[in-house]
Order: C-alpha cells, then sequence, then structure tokens
C-alpha cells in the first residue's frame, strides 16, 4: 500500500477527512496564507468502473462549475492542479462541518425551525448557481456541510455539475444519487434548475422525517417510485411539522416541473415566510403582510412601494426566540439586519452596551467590509428579524440597490459620528 502524501503543491497534508470514489479529502495547511484548507485528491485507482477520460471530464467539470460560484452558502474553491500525487483541488475547509447525512436520522433530527433556514440557505445558494449558469445535478445530504457552532451551511461536490454555457465537452448522461434524482433525471430527459430544487426537497423531507422519501432493494425499485408515487405523508413521521411546511414540500418535489417552484428564490420566499417559532407555530407571513410591516419603518421611508416590494422578496424574514444569538462577536458574518418587531440587547465582551428596537438596523460594518463582528446581538424578547447579503440583494433592480445601499452608508456615517462624539466628550 502506498503511503499517504505529506506535501501536494505548496500544501502541507495534515490528516485525512474523508474518502470518496473519486478520491480521499484531506485536511491541509497553506503556509503562505497560513490557513487551514480542505485538499481533494483525485486517485484514478479508485475512480471504480470509470474510464480516464470520464475521471478526467469530472475532475475540469469541478473545477469549472465551483469556479463560477462565489456565495456564502457554497464551498469556495482556491487552487486546482495536477502533481505526482495525482489531480488535486483546494477548497474551503469548514472546521466544524459535518454532512446533513448525520441528520436524517430519527434520532438526530435538527429543530423544524432550523430546518427551514438550512432549506432556505441552500436555495438561495441554488438560485445563485443557476443564474450563473451551472445545475449541481446531485443534490444530497452528503453534499451540503452543516456546521452546528458557525450556524454556517454549505453546498459542495460540484463534479457532475452541468455549466450552461459551456463550450469543451461535458458530462453526459444519468448523473446524480439515485434517491435524490428528480423524475427528469431518471427518465434521462433535459435537466434545468427544478432538478436541483427537487433534489433539496427530497433532502429537506428525510431531515423533517428521518426516512427516505423513496426505498427500494434496487436501483430500478428507487427509480420506479421517483416517476410514479409519492413519498409517505410526513406527518407519519413528523406529526409537529406544520400543514404550510407540507405545503411547500409538496411543491418543491412536485413530479411534473411544470407545477414545481420554478427558481431556488421562489422556495426560498415561502420558506422565509413560515414562521416555526415563538407564539404563532405555523403561520405564514404572507408577502401583504410583510410590505405593510416594512412600510412602516423608518428604514424604508424614503423607498418607492415598487422596491419595498423588491426588497421584501429578495430578503430573509425570520423571528428569533427570547435569548437566542442573532450575531456573535468575532464571527464572520455578511448579512444585514433590520429589527421589524421586538428588541434585542448588543453586548461587548460579555457586557451590554446598547439596546436596539423596532425600526432599527445592524451589521452594515461586516455587510460592507465582510469582516468579523466586533460584537454580539441577542434576542431580548420575541424579535422579527429581516436579514439580506449582497447575494441576495443582487437579485434586485439597480435602482432598489441604490436606495438600500444609501440608507446602509448614512447608518453607517452616522454611528461614526457619534462614536467620534462620545470619544470627544472623554477626551
Amino acid at each position: 500500500m502506498v503511503p499517504p502524501p505529506r506535501k501536494i503543491g505548496r500544501y502541507d497534508l495534515i490528516k485525512e477527512i474523508g474518502r470518496g470514489n473519486m478520491g480521499v479529502i484531506y485536511l491541509g495547511h497553506d503556509s503562505f496564507s497560513d490557513h487551514d484548507v480542505a485538499i481533494k485528491i483525485c486517485q484514478t485507482e479508485m475512480a471504480s468502473g470509470m474510464d480516464a477520460e470520464m475521471y478526467r471530464k469530472l475532475f475540469f467539470n469541478e473545477i469549472h462549475a465551483a469556479g463560477l460560484l462565489t456565495h456564502p452558502n457554497i464551498v469556495e474553491m482556491y487552487d486546482a492542479a495536477f502533481d505526482d500525487a495525482g489531480y488535486y483541488l483546494v477548497m474551503e475547509y469548514i472546521a466544524s462541518g459535518e454532512t446533513l447525512d448525520k441528520f436524517c436520522c430519527p434520532d438526530k433530527l435538527l429543530p423544524i425551525e432550523k430546518v427551514v433556514e438550512i432549506i432556505f440557505k441552500c436555495a438561495t445558494a441554488l438560485d445563485y448557481a443557476h443564474r450563473e449558469g451551472v445545475i449541481h445535478r446531485d443534490i444530497k445530504p452528503g453534499n451540503i456541510l452543516y456546521d452546528v457552532d458557525q450556524d454556517k451551511v454549505k453546498i459542495s461536490d460540484f463534479g457532475v455539475a452541468r455549466v450552461t454555457d459551456m463550450e469543451i465537452s461535458q458530462v453526459s448522461g444519468t448523473m446524480g444519487t439515485p434517491r435524490y434524482m428528480s423524475p427528469e433525471q431518471v427518465l434521462d430527459e433535459p435537466v434545468t434548475g427544478q432538478t436541483d430544487i427537487y433534489s433539496l426537497g427530497i433532502v429537506m423531507y428525510e431531515l423533517l422525517t428521518g426516512r427516505k422519501a423513496f426505498e427500494g432493494d434496487n436501483i430500478s425499485v428507487i427509480n420506479n417510485k421517483i416517476v410514479e408515487q409519492d413519498p409517505p405523508d410526513v406527518k407519519e413521521f413528523g406529526p409537529k411539522v406544520p400543514e404550510e411546511l407540507v405545503a411547500i414540500l409538496a411543491k418543491a418535489i412536485h413530479k411534473n416541473p411544470e407545477s414545481r417552484y420554478k427558481m431556488g428564490l421562489d422556495l426560498a420566499f415561502d420558506l422565509s415566510g413560515l414562521s416555526v417559532a415563538l407564539d404563532m407555530p405555523g403561520r405564514l407571513i404572507g408577502e401583504d403582510e410583510r410590505f405593510c410591516v416594512a412600510r412602516q419603518l423608518d428604514f424604508f421611508g424614503d423607498f418607492p412601494d415598487a422596491q419595498i416590494w423588491e426588497f421584501v422578496r429578495a430578503s430573509m424574514w425570520r423571528r428569533v426566540k427570547p435569548g437566542e444569538a442573532i450575531i456573535t462577536e468575532g464571527e464572520d458574518d455578511e448579512y444585514f439586519y433590520i429589527i421589524a418587531a421586538g428588541t434585542t440587547e448588543v453586548s461587548k465582551r460579555g457586557k451590554t452596551i446598547n439596546e436596539m428596537g423596532k425600526g432599527d438596523c445592524f451589521g452594515e460594518v461586516g455587510y460592507v467590509t465582510r469582516s468579523v463582528r466586533s460584537a454580539s446581538v441577542t434576542a431580548k424578547n420575541g424579535v422579527l428579524l429581516i436579514s439580506v447579503n449582497t447575494t441576495m440583494l443582487d437579485l434586485a433592480s439597480p435602482l432598489c440597490q441604490l436606495y438600500f445601499n444609501r440608507v446602509v452608508m448614512t447608518t453607517l456615517a452616522n454611528r461614526v459620528i457619534k462614536l467620534s462624539e462620545k470619544l470627544v466628550e472623554q477626551l
């Protein structure tokens, strides 16, 4: 047996952290940037049943597809090259990340509101990828990383992705993992972004029930069920799942693409309106209601109605329980937040320094500079929170972005002025 390499390219290999059909994933260290990275070394002898040409296509396909994408919920690719040890990809390392496989077991299920949040983030990431011309084609729990400690969600492994404007030869034919394939994949019909939405819906089913959507002794049986049957009722295994979420799931995994969500953002929008916390379990915050709430906030005082509607559709709305952390000092977070209802407490180094309530906003420094948070914000009572990042806002018109960025920069300038005045008073 050949011993594992200690170094590949400029990267030190520390330990093996994963293994798949096409190679081994190592924890590596980049001494130039002094950062830990994940390195997938693709070794042809491990690609069972795959000829060298197919293997080469998969490798370069992943490079091209992942290289097109920069999104907070997609694993970032840093480098790719060939070495004596084989082809290798250098990617973002998620220190405490585990695949969602762990949370698809009956005794390991996540809270329903956390499942909604994870699927929301994946839906916005897929919407972004689809707009960039990339269809993943293999969305499954094993290709989604979740870091419980940092509350990070990352889609990975674009090896069989389809890039719509790619001129070089791509991996063709039926691609994906059987249990998570859409009916059109099983039937070898043309695929669109709706294929990924279907697969994400199947992931959501497993996260809510701890059961496979389609069971079978062989692939033929599973494929037949995917095309001809609906999965067992979610309520059979998850009686606490609200009816509104059951309806969202049914639309996501509808066998007919014409009746399925057209875009990831459509799925994300419905999920963001689903309240599964506080005193209104299962209640949907409808689009009209969200507009009325936003219209009353000072933040949107100068926005025309059309731009408020745009913002409502591009943002995430969620309820935060009393005592729940929204942002944590020292952690990465690129979202900007607006408080639609409730009160929050701001603390630094464990000491309370401020309170914020309805209409207040925060997170402008992290949103603009993508730097780590300088303070923590916690819900003091039940909070209705609006959040958005640059990727989500890119879906809005330039005019909506102009109004939004003007308010953000004004907020940032006012806080700098107040800080300067406070410093002068202390002199």
